[in-house]
């Protein structure tokens, strides 16, 4: 019963009808990497959201080969990681180049950008329940799972423009296309979270963003919430047995779970589960919960651990059965709420209160 995935090389506007697609043997210079990020976002447009890419360029580009410590020939280490942090935030992540033009393995070269390959691996991997709901949004809305952000504000001139997209419907991704050490970064308005930190960042303005090695500019929506695993965890099990939501506060707001048992078409016969998220906040009170919307759970329990981002202190945490809930503040500012398993199939809410 092993299952592959039919890939083809893209073949202008119809395309759309056969599935996914590679955009064919680019090499591995800055210039293509921009090119490649507008053409997934235009493709998109047209109704192609599985696209994929050559990481790192098919062909050799202008640079010469070098040697990795371990004598393996390897392209310029930056403009490869810079590459693999597009294709990490994207539909398909393919790692492929033609004999003679350096390795594309990441361990060739994550010694030398400091394990920052690595780590934009695991959050790859650890963002696939949050990548899978999205493609299930593809599948049902024909919405693409990299847009344009002038989909979502078509009267804003500053929204057109092809090189930072949305990820999703909640994150905001302005990926390095160059070898430089900042970028222009443009938030539409509102209240937006720098990924994975405690910075808040209002929204309506473009601004020059410094941008370490081991950095992408990526902002998530205030009232977002994102699923996400371990990035240790298998790579598709059905049911997320052990789930983190990333809650950005900020504003009201939701999050979705699609899950089924990603091989076979069992899905059509309601053998999937939909899960709905809601934060809503009153003063100083936060309330976070979820409930089965669709479909039934592929698993009998489901531990949940909330990591929330706030400008205020979270003081004390509460479940719907009024009992206290651990609370302790990440190294990354934000705080964690261990929510102990339960059922799957049941509603939970957690009550959290703030300080001035």
């Amino acid at each position: 019963n092993r299952r592959g995935m039919l890939l083809g090389r893209y073949g202008g506007l119809g395309s759309h009808r056969y599935g996914s697609f590679f955009t064919g043997d680019a090499s591995s210079d800055y210039h293509v990497l921009k090119l490649q990020c507008e053409f997934t976002i235009r493709a998109g447009g047209v109704g192609m959201s599985y696209i994929s890419h050559d990481i790192g360029g098919f062909m050799l580009g202008s640079d010469k080969l070098e040697d990795n410590p371990a004598g393996e020939k390897i392209i310029n280490p930056v403009q490869y990681l810079r590459w693999l942090q597009f294709g990490v935030f994207g539909p398909i992540l393919r790692f492929h180049c033609a004999p003679g033009c350096g390795s594309r393995k990441p361990y060739d070269y994550d010694a030398l950008v400091g394990g920052a390959c690595r780590n934009w691996l695991r959050v790859r991997h650890s963002l696939l329940p949050y990548i899978y709901t999205a493609a299930r949004c593809h599948n049902v809305t024909g919405v693409p799972m990299v847009r344009a952000l002038f989909l979502e504000d078509a009267e804003n001139e500053a929204a057109y423009r092809y090189d930072e997209y949305y990820f999703g419907a909640k994150m905001l991704v302005a990926p390095m296309l160059s070898d430089a050490a900042e970028r222009p970064v443009y938030l539409p308005p509102g209240g937006w979270w720098a990924f994975q930190t405690n910075q808040f960042v209002t929204g309506g303005v473009e601004f020059q963003r410094p941008v370490k090695l081991d950095d992408v500019p990526v902002y998530v929506k205030a009232g977002s919430i994102i699923p996400r695993q371990s990035p240790d965890a298998p790579l598709h099990a059905a049911h997320c047995a052990e789930l983190t939501l990333e809650v950005y506060t900020g504003a009201d707001g939701t999050g979705d779970l699609y899950e089924d048992d990603g091989m076979t078409n069992d899905y059509k016969l309601n053998k999937f589960c939909q899960s709905a998220f809601k934060l809503a906040k009153s003063g100083d009170e936060l309330d976070i919960s979820g409930s089965i919307t669709d479909g039934a759970p592929l698993g009998p329990t489901r531990t949940i651990t909330l990591v929330i981002y706030s400008q205020k202190p979270i003081l004390k945490a509460r479940h719907s059965d009024s009992s206290p809930l651990p609370c302790r503040q990440l190294e990354s500012g934000a705080w964690e709420i261990q929510v102990p398993a339960s059922a799957s199939n049941k509603p939970w809410k957690v009550h959290c209160t703030t300080s001035v």
